[in-house]
């Protein structure tokens, strides 16, 4: 990683920041999974390090404030964020690294998202801060939203479009949390627009995808009498997203859509295994 950030005659500057804040998100990660509280303080001074003394000095450099290093750095430091902070209601630092990155990504005009590297990282920036303000009940902000019509562009497949739903999702959900709809009805009516847009989108998925079944006996650690083998994992990783946002607003459906209306279709049931008739 070293030598590719320093090619191309990159400062090393860059390699320092980015270096110190792997560390620090590396360690938190290793924190979360063992509840080390001592690991978990070293990636503290490890982040708090990166933040003020390394990549603070890097943002006041015009030559590196807005290039692909600092949106890298960006997303480790909202990485840590997710890492440490479990309650995104709770913790104003959940949005700030990603909110701040837009500020970068709009500044730099096209130049950043000229590049294929500039795109992929815009991209996965769009899609982190839709979950961020997802999981704080937020609605999404309309720089991310004018960074989104910016790349559209410039991006087109199904995952783009999945998470273009997922935009609407967010803003749906935020709605209801924030009792910005007062009739009940419409956010059945919205989940279920929306659900038909994701069930029309998963016909367009490649057909090879769909996952193989495999009956077995009955194990103790298995549900069921069988298990789904898919081709990678990030096929596994996509029908796995596509089923948790169906998830989600199938659950409003059922909640707010008129009795004898709410009723979910045998393939969505099948999905959260409830019974059908």
């Amino acid at each position: 990683m070293m030598f590719w950030l320093l090619s191309g005659g990159r400062l090393l500057q860059q390699a320092i920041y980015l270096q110190a804040l792997i560390q620090s998100v590396s360690v938190a990660f290793m924190s979360f999974r063992s509840n080390a509280p001592l690991l978990r303080q070293l990636a503290k001074e490890k982040y708090v390090a990166a933040l003020q003394q390394q990549l603070g000095q890097a943002l006041r450099m015009p030559e590196i404030s807005a290039t692909d290093e600092t949106l890298q750095a960006v997303l480790l430091l909202d990485l840590y964020e997710k890492l440490v902070n479990q309650d995104p209601l709770s913790s104003s630092a959940w949005m700030n690294h990603i909110v701040g990155a837009i500020s970068l990504v709009k500044s730099s005009g096209d130049r950043l998202i000229a590049s294929h590297n500039g795109r992929r990282l815009a991209t996965r920036l769009a899609m982190t801060l839709a979950i961020s303000c997802g999981a704080a009940s937020m609605r999404i902000p309309d720089a991310l939203m004018s960074l989104r019509e910016d790349l559209s562009s410039l991006v087109g497949d199904t995952k783009w479009d999945f998470t273009a739903i997922v935009v609407d999702v967010v803003n749906l959900q935020a709605d209801n949390a924030n009792l910005q709809i007062t009739c009940s009805s419409e956010i059945g009516e919205r989940a279920k627009k929306l659900d038909r847009q994701l069930e029309s989108l998963e016909t367009t998925l490649p057909s090879f995808w769909a996952p193989k079944s495999v009956s077995i006996s009955a194990h103790p650690l298995l549900f069921g009498s069988s298990y789904d083998v898919y081709q990678d994992h990030f096929v596994a990783q996509v029908w796995n997203a596509f089923r948790t946002v169906r998830l989600m607003l199938n659950d409003l459906i059922q909640k707010y859509c008129p009795p004898g209306l709410s009723v979910l279709r045998s393939d969505a049931a099948k999905a959260i295994n409830l019974p059908t008739e």
